[in-house]
């Protein structure tokens, strides 16, 4: 049963990272007229690394965009899974399925810290 699980899995990953980032990677490249204009904040984009393989890419959001002195954004500044860089806004794919992301209300921080106390606390005793 683990066999068969796993070869599902590898299955998946195999169509999705072929068919998904291959069409996705192909609709940017249509759509693309040598501008970024196309970025927005709270986008979710596939960041350009040295990884050869690019399922392995990682994500990052787009926190700020800088830019020219035409208007058009020439660099933007990415939060990823371990960093917060400003880049040239030319390595990054859009990915035209992720809803734009925002950011939880202090509120909202707040409260599931203080939710996380009580069941410590409750956890402890």
């Amino acid at each position: 049963k683990a066999k068969y699980l796993r070869s599902c899995k590898d299955a998946l990953w195999k169509r999705w990272s072929s068919e998904y980032l291959t069409a996705l990677r192909e609709r940017h490249r249509c759509d693309r007229d040598g501008k970024s204009s196309n970025l927005g904040v709270g986008d979710v984009v596939i960041v350009r690394s040295d990884e050869r393989n690019r399922a392995k890419w990682p994500l990052g959001i787009v926190e700020k965009l800088f830019p020219g002195k035409d208007g058009v954004a020439r660099a933007v500044k990415l939060r990823a899974e371990l960093s917060c860089d400003k880049r040239p806004a030319t390595p990054e794919t859009l990915n035209p399925e992720a809803p734009p992301f925002r950011p939880k209300r202090d509120a909202a921080v707040a409260g599931d810290l203080r939710n996380k106390d009580i069941l410590r606390n409750e956890q402890e005793h």
